[in-house]
C-alpha cells in the first residue's frame, strides 16, 4: 500500500481492526537500544520487548549479508491490540510490531514474534537494497492546491518512485526469509490455496499478484501465497542468491520495471517466469492427484461463499458463521434446519456413539443450498465479531441461546475489548464478561457454563476460564471469569482455540499452540 512517499507493508490485512486500537496517550512508552536497533514500547511489555530484541539481532546479520545491504539504527514499535499483524516503514527506517499471536484463518501455526520480526526487517532491508537513492529516500513527490478560499480550487498530484516493487515479490521475498531461517514455512495451508486454484485453472494472474486484492482470500492467495511460492520456484531454479540479485538489479538507475530485473538476472521475462512456474506446479499437483486412485469426496452442502465456520448441531439445526459472499473472513450467523433420514439401517456404533444419518431439510430443490436463505437466526447481535467463535444451546424455558464474542465493552483509554455475549430469540443480549479480551465460547449440555479462551492482562498467553451460564437473562449477577487452566509460566506464547465439552460436562478439549506445538490438550 502506497501513501505519499510512505511505503506500508503489512504482514497480514488487520485494516478493519484499527479501530480497536484506541487513543495511545495513556500508554507509558519506555525505550530501549541494541546494536542495530532502538525499540519504542508500552512498559507493561519490558520483558515482550527483550524477546524481540533477542530475534531481531539474531536475524540481522544474515538477512544484511544477503543483501549486502546494512541499514542504520532501526526504530522498532511494538503494540499489542486485538488482531496481529506487523508494517514496515522503509522511508521512516522503521518497523511496527504486534504481540500478540491471534492466530490466522488459512496458515499454518508458527511462532509469531520471530517471524514477524524477520519479515518486516527483510522488507526493509530488499527494498533499501533495490533503491536507486540513499537510504530511506523512495521518491519525489510533485503537488500543487489552490488557497481554500479560491474561486476555482485546482489540485494537482504525481509521484516520481525511486524504488518499484510488485507486492508479490515483496511479500514473497519476506515470507522467503523468514522461512529460510525456519520461523516461517510453506505450510498445508498455503498448499491448500495453491492446489486447488493450479487444479481448477483458477490461479491469479501476474498483474493481479502485483497489488492487494479487496478480496481477502484472493489478498491472501496473491502476495502471500503465489508469491511465497514463485519465490521459492526462483531459488530452487537459480539459486539462493538469486532473489538478492534481483533486487540489486532493480537499484540500478536504467532499470524501471522488475520485468527488466528479472531478465537481466535470469535471462527471462517476468511473463515467462510466471508461466514456468505455473506449468511446473500444475504439473506436479495433477500427478498428485492422479496417483490417488478414485477421490472420494463429500457432498456440498452450500455454494455463493468461500468462509463458513464454528459449525454447531443445535436441536433440530445446523448454526454457523458465513461471509455470505462477502469480500472478507467476517460476516454474519446462519440457521440451517436438518431432518433425520428416512432409511431401514440401523444407525452405525462407533466406540460406543450412535452415528444417526442427517442432511440438509431443503424443500426447494436437492442441489446445492445459498447460504443466505439461511441467514435469518432469531437473535440480536451487539458489534459482534464472529470469526472468534460460537455455541448456541437449546433451552426448553427460554428457546434457544447464543454465545458469541462482542467488542461492545471499552476501557477509559477508549480501546475495544473482546468479551463472552449472550443473546435469547426474545432478542435479550448482555455480556457476560467484562473487558476480558475472551474468544471461542463454549456452552456445557447441562447449561450451567460457559468456558472461553482469555488473554491475560498485559500479556500474549491465553488461559482457559469459565463464567456461570445466564439461565434467566433479566436477572443476571455478572460474575468475574474463574480460571480452569493456565499454562506454566515458561510459555509466554500460549494459544488456546475453541474449546469443547464433554457429554457429561465433566471434561473440556480444546486446541493449543505453545509456540511450538500445535496439538490438542484435554
Amino acid at each position: 500500500m502506497f501513501s505519499g512517499l510512505r511505503t506500508l507493508l503489512f504482514f497480514t490485512g488487520a485494516a478493519l481492526a484499527a479501530g480497536f486500537y484506541g487513543n495511545q496517550s495513556h500508554i507509558d512508552w519506555k525505550t530501549a537500544g541494541t546494536e542495530h536497533f532502538q525499540f519504542i514500547y508500552p512498559a507493561e511489555y519490558s520483558e515482550h520487548a527483550s524477546a524481540v530484541a533477542t530475534y531481531a539481532e539474531a536475524v540481522y546479520d544474515s538477512v544484511v549479508n544477503r543483501y549486502n545491504k546494512p541499514l542504520p539504527r532501526i526504530s522498532a514499535v511494538l503494540n499489542n491490540a486485538l488482531f496481529s499483524n506487523g508494517a514496515a516503514i522503509p522511508a521512516e527506517n522503521s518497523i511496527n510490531l504486534w504481540l500478540t499471536n491471534w492466530d490466522f484463518k488459512i496458515r499454518s501455526s508458527h511462532g509469531w514474534v520471530a517471524d514477524v520480526v524477520t519479515h518486516e526487517f527483510s522488507h526493509l532491508v530488499s527494498i533499501e537494497s533495490g533503491s536507486k537513492l540513499p537510504p530511506n529516500l523512495y521518491g519525489f513527490q510533485f503537488s500543487y492546491t489552490d488557497y481554500y478560499n479560491e474561486r476555482t480550487i485546482s489540485d494537482f498530484a504525481t509521484m516520481l518512485p525511486f524504488t518499484l516493487q510488485p507486492l508479490w515479490f515483496a511479500e514473497g521475498t519476506a515470507q522467503f526469509e523468514s522461512s529460510r531461517m525456519g520461523f516461517d514455512a510453506w505450510d498445508t495451508h498455503r498448499d491448500m490455496l495453491l492446489r486447488v486454484a493450479a487444479l481448477n485453472d483458477s490461479l491469479l494472474t501476474l498483474p493481479y499478484m502485483h497489488d492487494f486484492s479487496e478480496n481477502s482470500l484472493f489478498a491472501e492467495l496473491g502476495p502471500y501465497t503465489q508469491g511465497f511460492s514463485l519465490v521459492r520456484y526462483i531459488s530452487q531454479k537459480y539459486g539462493e542468491d538469486a532473489t538478492p540479485k534481483i533486487w540489486h538489479e532493480m537499484s540500478k538507475y536504467n532499470r524501471m520495471t522488475l520485468d527488466g530485473a528479472i531478465k537481466k538476472v535470469l535471462g527471462i521475462s517476468e511473463q515467462q517466469l510466471y508461466d514456468n512456474w505455473k506449468k511446473e506446479i500444475t504439473d506436479a499437483y495433477k500427478a498428485q492427484r492422479d496417483s490417488l486412485g478414485t477421490l472420494v469426496e463429500g457432498t456440498k452442502m452450500t455454494e455463493g461463499s468461500f468462509w463458513q465456520d464454528f459449525p454447531i448441531v443445535a436441536g433440530k439445526n445446523l448454526y454457523g458463521v458465513s461471509n455470505f459472499g462477502g469480500l472478507w473472513f467476517d460476516g454474519g450467523l446462519f440457521k440451517m434446519p436438518l431432518s433425520p433420514k428416512d432409511t431401514s439401517k440401523k444407525d452405525e456404533v462407533v466406540d460406543g456413539i450412535e452415528i444417526g444419518e442427517i442432511t440438509v431439510e431443503n424443500e426447494a430443490t436437492d442441489s446445492t443450498i445459498e447460504i443466505g436463505d439461511y441467514a435469518k437466526h432469531g437473535f440480536k447481535l451487539k458489534k459482534a465479531w464472529l470469526d472468534k467463535g460460537i455455541d448456541v444451546h437449546e433451552d426448553s424455558i427460554q428457546g434457544s441461546i447464543l454465545a458469541y464474542v462482542c467488542y461492545q465493552n471499552r476501557d477509559k483509554d477508549g480501546h475495544a475489548h473482546f468479551d463472552i455475549a449472550v443473546s435469547d430469540t426474545n432478542k435479550k443480549t448482555l455480556s457476560v464478561t467484562y473487558l476480558a479480551d475472551a474468544v471461542y465460547p463454549a456452552i456445557d449440555a447441562q447449561g450451567t457454563t460457559i468456558i472461553f479462551a482469555m488473554r491475560e492482562p498485559y500479556s500474549t498467553r491465553f488461559i482457559l476460564s469459565k463464567v456461570p451460564y445466564p439461565t434467566d437473562l433479566n436477572d443476571y449477577t455478572s460474575e468475574d471469569p474463574v480460571d480452569i487452566f493456565v499454562p506454566d509460566s515458561k510459555f509466554d506464547y500460549y494459544n488456546i482455540y475453541s474449546p469443547k465439552f464433554s457429554p457429561d460436562g465433566k471434561r473440556i478439549a480444546f486446541g493449543f499452540f505453545d509456540n511450538e506445538i500445535r496439538g490438542i490438550a484435554i
